[in-house]
């Protein structure tokens, strides 16, 4: 429970300091780096805590994970400054909380953005969850070659999310968000079929999850963008927001995946559904267009 808490933390005041320092499109792009991390982590993980427990005990991940801990403190301390300028600090009491909590969930945009965020969590840990059952129960891979298909999601991950980078050089967040969506619908969709009569085998499993882990590259750094945008003054707030909820929606991905029966056509039904609601999502955000390629 207190590892959770301090890992909640650094996801907030990373969001949060990103939307302190970076606007439009250049807050978009750091994202992007932010996003990079904390959505291939949970891909990673695995591989790298079975590689602990080859040459130790489960004790030993604690111990990695300690270590972790006291150099990101160490890091906090002495390598990052603040980056909220003085005249927009505020003491952090109760009634202010409340408001700006009431602030930011009566805000429409913000709200469906913040949704559009979560689908995209409830896309990835859908798989995650669901992912060796299918693999290994289903269709018959060896652990080797489940590890392998679950490091090809990873390098999908980190390549949609830095080719999303250049992208951002020719257009806004929010049209990215719209294309990449509108694909990821149509591809769930397919997915769908596919996983509903069997076509394809193991490539009509793999090959449109590899397509919505893509999409994924591009949701998770856009929406929380384009959702912290206009809220500078409580971007700390809006910050645990997003996190909150996208953390929420993973944990009830996992569940849900499993009462739907753990196989390819609940991870097809979880990941078209989340892909297609968060695309109407965006396309029912009527939001006002905005200047210098920020749309």
């Amino acid at each position: 429970m207190l590892q959770g808490f301090g890992a909640a933390g650094g996801v907030v005041l990373a969001m949060a300091v990103v939307r302190d320092l970076f606007d439009g499109n250049a807050a978009a792009v750091m994202m992007s780096r932010l996003m990079l991390v904390m959505g291939v982590a949970p891909i990673l993980a695995p591989t790298i805590g079975g590689f602990v427990l080859t040459v130790s005990t489960w004790r030993s991940i604690f111990l990695v994970l300690a270590v972790l801990g006291a150099v990101v403190v160490l890091l906090g301390l002495f390598a990052m400054p603040e980056t909220l300028p003085v005249g927009a600090r505020t003491w952090p009491r109760p009634t202010v909380i409340a408001t700006n909590y009431g602030r930011l969930c009566t805000n429409p945009h913000f709200v469906r953005m913040v949704l559009v965020s979560g689908a995209g969590r409830v896309l990835m840990f859908s798989y995650i969850a669901a992912s060796p059952f299918v693999l290994q129960g289903q269709f018959g891979l060896s652990p080797q070659q489940f590890g392998l298909s679950f490091a090809g999601g990873a390098a999908v991950l980190i390549a949609s999310s830095q080719l999303k980078v250049v992208l951002l050089s020719r257009w806004g967040p929010r049209t990215l968000l719209r294309a990449t969506l509108s694909t990821g619908a149509v591809v769930g969709a397919v997915f769908v079929v596919l996983a509903a009569t069997g076509t394809g085998g193991l490539w009509g499993f793999a090959v449109p999850v590899m397509a919505l882990l893509a999409v994924m590259g591009s949701v998770m750094p856009n929406a929380p963008a384009v959702a912290l945008t206009d809220q500078r003054e409580v971007a700390g707030t809006a910050s645990a927001l997003i996190g909150g909820f996208q953390f929420t929606c993973a944990a009830a991905a996992a569940p849900v995946v499993g009462l739907l029966g753990n196989d390819a056509l609940a991870v097809a039904s979880m990941m078209g559904g989340a892909a297609a609601v968060a695309a109407l999502l965006v396309f029912a955000d009527r939001r006002r267009r905005l200047p210098n390629r920020n749309e």
